[in-house]
C-alpha cells in the first residue's frame, strides 16, 4: 500500500541510536525518545541528547533507556537497564536518580519495560528478569511483588513485557511466558486472565507483548500469535492475524489507535498494520525503492501525540511518522462557477500560470 507518506527520522537528523524503545509526548509539547545510546528530546526541528556523565551525579542514571511515562502531575520518568529509574527536572533540565533494588545480582541484568500509573497514583514497574514492583512516590517506598503463600503470584524474576493501567481503576501485567494477569481494584487482587474474563476462550499465545485500551474500552492484547480483542464485558474474545488463519506469522510489539479511531499495530518483520473500524486492514511495509515507504518493518514502539500524529519508533531504522489526519488525495468531480457546474471527470491537461492559477481542460466541457 502506497497511499500513506512516511516521514523518516535517522541519525543524520541528530538522533542519538537507530533502536527506539519508547515514544513519549510531555505537557509541553516535546517527543521524548528511549534508545540505547541516551534519551532523546525533540522539539520539531532539533533533538537534544541527554546521556550519563559518571562526574553528575544529576545526569541521566545510564544510556540504555527502555521506557517512558509521564505521569498525572506532568513528571516524566525514564526506565533503563540494570534497574534505573530517573525522573526529568524541567525547571533545572537534569534528573533525580533511584534504583529500584539493591540487589547487585538483579542490577546485573533487570531491564524496566513498562510504566504506568493506577487511579490510587502508584507507580507499576515490569521489568524483564527482576519481576512486576510498585512504587509510591509519595512515601517513597519500593514493593517487589513476589509469591510468599497461598494464591499470591510469582513475579520474582519474571519477565514483565508490558503494562496497561485501564480505565477502571484495574492494572493489566503481560508477561513473556506465563500469560496474562490483572490487578483487579475492586478486590484488591491480582488474578489470572482465565479469572479475571467470563470466557472459556483462551488467548493465541501466552507470549504477551502489547497492550492497550481504545476509546470504547476495549482491550486489545498483542502476542507473538497475533492480536486479541476483549470486550468491555469480558465475555467475548476475538483472534486477529494468528496462525493458521494467517501466512505471516504476525509478531506484536506495540499498538495504539487515531483519532479516528483507526488501530495501528506494530510488528517483528511484518511491518505496520492499520485495523479499521469496519475489520479492514493495511499493511505497510520497507519498500527499497520508494523513499517515503515505512523505513523498516520491525517496529518497537507507535505513539499518537494530541496533533493526531503517528510516531513509530523501529528496531534499526530510526524514527517514521505520519500525520493520520491530513488527507493526502481529494477526489474531484465537479467544479462550480456562479450558476455553471463543471463536469471533472474526463480532465486531458492542468497548466497553473504565473499568477498561481490553475487551468483545467476537459476532453467535453472546456
Amino acid at each position: 500500500m502506497n497511499d500513506i507518506v512516511f516521514d523518516r527520522i535517522s541519525l543524520d537528523e541528530g538522533l542519538s541510536q537507530s533502536i527506539v524503545y519508547s515514544i513519549c509526548q510531555d505537557s509541553t509539547g516535546f517527543i521524548w525518545f528511549a534508545t540505547q545510546e541516551g534519551l532523546n528530546k525533540f522539539d520539531g526541528y532539533k533533538f537534544r541528547v541527554y546521556k550519563n556523565n559518571k562526574d553528575d551525579p544529576n545526569s541521566l542514571a545510564i544510556n540504555y533507556v527502555s521506557a517512558l511515562f509521564e505521569d498525572r502531575e506532568g513528571v516524566l520518568w525514564i526506565g533503563g537497564m540494570n534497574d534505573n529509574l530517573s525522573r526529568y527536572d524541567r525547571l533545572n533540565d537534569n534528573f533525580l536518580n533511584l534504583n529500584l533494588d539493591n540487589d547487585p545480582e538483579i542490577m546485573s541484568s533487570t531491564v524496566i519495560t513498562s510504566i504506568v500509573q493506577d487511579s490510587d497514583g502508584i507507580f507499576w514497574i515490569g521489568t524483564c528478569d527482576g519481576g512486576l514492583k510498585r512504587y509510591d512516590k509519595k512515601k517513597h517506598t519500593i514493593e517487589h511483588l513476589i509469591k510468599k503463600n497461598g494464591n499470591e503470584l510469582f513475579f520474582d524474576k519474571q519477565d514483565i513485557s508490558c503494562l496497561l493501567s485501564d480505565s477502571s481503576g484495574n492494572v493489566w501485567i503481560g508477561t513473556m511466558t506465563e500469560g496474562l494477569y490483572c490487578y483487579e481494584k475492586k478486590s484488591d487482587r491480582i488474578l489470572k486472565y482465565s479469572e479475571m474474563v467470563r470466557t472459556e476462550e483462551n488467548l493465541s499465545n501466552n507470549n504477551i507483548t502489547a497492550l492497550f485500551e481504545d476509546h470504547n474500552r476495549n482491550l486489545w492484547i498483542g502476542t507473538t500469535n497475533g492480536v486479541n480483542f476483549l470486550d468491555t464485558s469480558n465475555v467475548f474474545l476475538k483472534k486477529y492475524f494468528c496462525k493458521p488463519e494467517y501466512i505471516f506469522n504476525c509478531r506484536v510489539s506495540s499498538i495504539t489507535q487515531d483519532a479516528k479511531k483507526n488501530l495501528w499495530i506494530g510488528t517483528k518483520n511484518w511491518g505496520l498494520i492499520r485495523f479499521t473500524d469496519d475489520n479492514c486492514y493495511n499493511v505497510y511495509k520497507h519498500d527499497p525503492n520508494h523513499l517515503n515507504s515505512l523505513s523498516g518493518n520491525s517496529i518497537y514502539s507507535l505513539y499518537i501525540d494530541r496533533t493526531n500524529v503517528l510516531w513509530i519508533g523501529t528496531v534499526t531504522a530510526g524514527i517514521n511518522k505520519i500525520d493520520c489526519g491530513k488527507k493526502l488525495f481529494y477526489n474531484i468531480t465537479k467544479l462550480s462557477s456562479g450558476n455553471s457546474t463543471f463536469n471533472m471527470e474526463n480532465v486531458r491537461t492542468i497548466y497553473k500560470d504565473s499568477l498561481n492559477q490553475l487551468w483545467i481542460g476537459t476532453s467535453k466541457n472546456g
